[in-house]
């Protein structure tokens, strides 16, 4: 399965984006896969995908960020994207081909699609669910007016450590621990070092 992150770009005129560039991927946005873009759950690997959905339920009490499921495709071997060389242009691609998705979740619950509004920017991802007013109203009263701001939420305490007490929070944990979670998180998920740096010449 395929989880597409879109976060809260705290603009109304532009809603909810998909992160694509690598600037975007700075400060808190580390914690969202970082050139893939997409979290790629392998139900077959139980402990790995164990792993990812942990740290997508983790982000979503962040309060700003939808996860829009998707039917599994490995955009790297996929021969329906083999005319794309690059993986952005094939993931676009692949989100045109399947522009509903499977269900959309925030730390609400599902959210309808029709709520989400999305339109493109520089540095942003493209991907536009709908531009209409009910998404732009949608995105207006209930984000920007009513949720805390994002460094409000993400201090939330709720990781706990491999002992099972509160003793190591989880974003911590991911950043500087060795824990078989966070070294596979860091290597596969995020492209993080050890201690939380991503660096600059790492491009997507």
């Amino acid at each position: 399965m395929l989880i597409q992150p879109f976060t809260s770009s705290q603009n109304s005129d532009l809603g909810y984006q998909h992160l694509t560039d690598y600037y975007s991927f700075k400060g808190k946005n580390r914690y969202l896969p970082f050139k893939k873009t997409v979290f790629e759950v392998d139900l077959s690997k139980p402990k790995e995908a164990e792993y990812v959905l942990e740290h997508i339920a983790n982000l979503m009490s962040t309060f700003e960020t939808i996860f829009v499921f998707r039917p599994w495709t490995d955009l790297d071997n996929d021969p329906r994207y083999k005319d794309f060389s690059n993986r952005e242009e094939r993931m676009k691609q692949y989100f045109q081909d399947n522009s509903e998705g499977i269900v959309a979740l925030d730390w609400e619950g599902p959210i309808k699609f029709e709520n989400i509004h999305s339109t493109g920017a520089t540095g942003l991802g493209a991907l536009s669910y709908v531009l209409n007013s009910q998404g732009h109203d949608f995105f207006n009263s209930l984000v920007q007016n009513d949720l805390k701001k994002w460094e409000d939420v993400w201090i939330h305490k709720m990781g706990l450590s491999e002992r099972g007490n509160f003793d190591v929070y989880y974003f911590d944990e991911i950043k500087n621990s060795n824990t078989a979670r966070a070294k596979f998180l860091r290597k596969f998920v995020l492209n993080l070092e050890l201690g939380g740096d991503r660096s600059v010449s790492n491009k997507l």
